[in-house]
């Protein structure tokens, strides 16, 4: 397993909040792109996770912000 900056292994997959906490968005954010397909998830009994790699590509296809 990967290492986490010195903290023990790296997570494999995120709760809907954490995944928000760390992309900066909302829990219904990351739902909502879920629902839409856009952003991958998996079911572990009645919980739903996001792998750590689909929320990583997720995010790098974001579009950029343009700077005016």
């Amino acid at each position: 397993m990967t290492e986490s900056r010195g903290r023990g292994p790296a997570k494999l997959a995120y709760s809907t909040t954490e995944a928000g906490k760390l992309v900066g968005v909302s829990k219904q954010t990351i739902e909502r792109a879920i629902k839409a397909g856009d952003l991958m998830a998996k079911r572990i009994g009645t919980r739903v996770v996001v792998p750590a790699n689909e929320l990583q590509e997720w995010f790098e296809a974001l579009p950029y912000a343009l700077e005016d």
